[in-house]
């Protein structure tokens, strides 16, 4: 299986120089790790996301250039027949220090979230996948506690109907929610266009079940993962539950859900961890099951494979992704698969 994995570059939170979106080919059964390819020329590619039908990789980058910090940047992707990567074309984020990308599951729109417009930028993507003029969504506002004096949109999600979206905003911890237009080329805020998380929390980033019911909230500023049930309807998150994510102080990170909604797995810096819960299938709510080791320092992103057995865990700071085996009951278990690549930030299944 081949795994494109994006990094935080030179000047950037810790980033190492040069780097870019690595490619691996990985065998996780040896487990085995190659190096295809490194499409560098990028300013911190820190996330990527896939096209849902094209052979595509959308990455978005902290900024424009070295020089030039006041926006950040898309970049598109080109997968080749070979599996190999090009970059194809780069144009201007909206905003500045462009934190996530999420494409929705027509491919249709591409969204960005720049926490130093303080803004989120919704491209149109052609059925060639490129992308269009972006309408920008800002924000104003402040939270309860000092890191929170402005907006700090830090992630955008689409739900799997492809209906809403859902942005993240830790400074003003806020979930806000815009319905997808019918023709899917474009988002308006909702009728109900928010939800709150507890003041001073910092909303952080989004796991979306996929029945579409329920929706988790990892809280970057008080430890905590709050459950919201989801009315499709009218388009309203109702919490349902606030947990913490461990036992200690935490800063959690990703969330992300298993294919089957049974599980839910949040990385976690402080505890260098990854803490799995079990999800009632009924109500959603969460009961904590393992506190697992990422083996590593700052473990930023966690990605389950399309078969759910494989978990890799990127530790951003200690400069390596780490291979988990995931069993029957959504526990994590280290295989061995170790890939060095230096400041990790995401990564994708390929």
């Amino acid at each position: 299986m081949r795994v494109a994995v994006g990094t935080f570059t030179d000047g950037f939170m810790g980033g190492a120089p040069g780097g870019g979106v690595h490619l691996f080919e990985l065998d996780p059964a040896e487990p085995s790790v190659r190096e295809v390819q490194v499409v560098g020329g990028l300013n911190s590619p820190s996330y990527l996301a896939r096209h849902p039908r094209l052979p595509l990789l959308y990455a978005a980058e902290r900024a424009w250039s070295a020089q030039d910090k006041s926006e950040g940047a898309l970049a598109r992707l080109a997968i080749g027949p070979d599996g190999t990567l090009s970059l194809l074309d780069r144009r201007r984020a909206g905003g500045a220090f462009s934190a996530h990308i999420a494409v929705s599951p027509d491919g249709g729109l591409c969204a960005l979230a720049n926490p130093l417009g303080p803004n989120m930028a919704v491209f149109p993507l052609s059925a060639e996948g490129l992308p269009g003029d972006p309408a920008c969504f800002g924000f104003a506002g402040q939270g309860a506690r000092p890191r929170q004096s402005a907006p700090w949109p830090h992630s955008c999600w689409f739900d799997a109907a492809g209906r809403r979206m859902f942005v993240c905003d830790l400074g003003l911890d806020r979930i806000s929610i815009y319905d997808v237009a019918a023709d899917g080329r474009g988002v308006a805020p909702a009728a109900f266009a928010q939800a709150q998380v507890s003041s001073g929390a910092g909303a952080r980033h989004m796991a979306l079940r996929g029945d579409g019911r329920f929706a988790y909230v990892a809280n970057e500023l008080d430890g905590t993962i709050s459950v919201f049930a989801i009315d499709d309807e009218r388009g309203t998150l109702t919490i349902v539950q606030t947990i913490p994510c461990a036992a200690q102080a935490s800063q959690p990170c990703e969330i992300v859900c298993d294919g089957a909604g049974r599980f839910l797995y949040v990385t976690l810096r402080g505890p260098e961890a990854v803490a799995v819960f079990a999800i009632d299938a009924q109500d959603g709510t969460l009961t904590p099951r393992q506190m697992a080791s990422c083996l590593g320092d700052t473990p930023r992103h966690i990605a389950l494979s399309p078969d759910g057995r494989l978990a890799l865990v990127s530790n951003q700071l200690s400069g390596q992704v780490m291979g988990f085996a995931v069993d029957a009951t959504g526990a994590l278990a280290p295989t061995g698969l170790v890939i060095p690549v230096p400041s990790p930030a995401c990564v994708v299944f390929l």
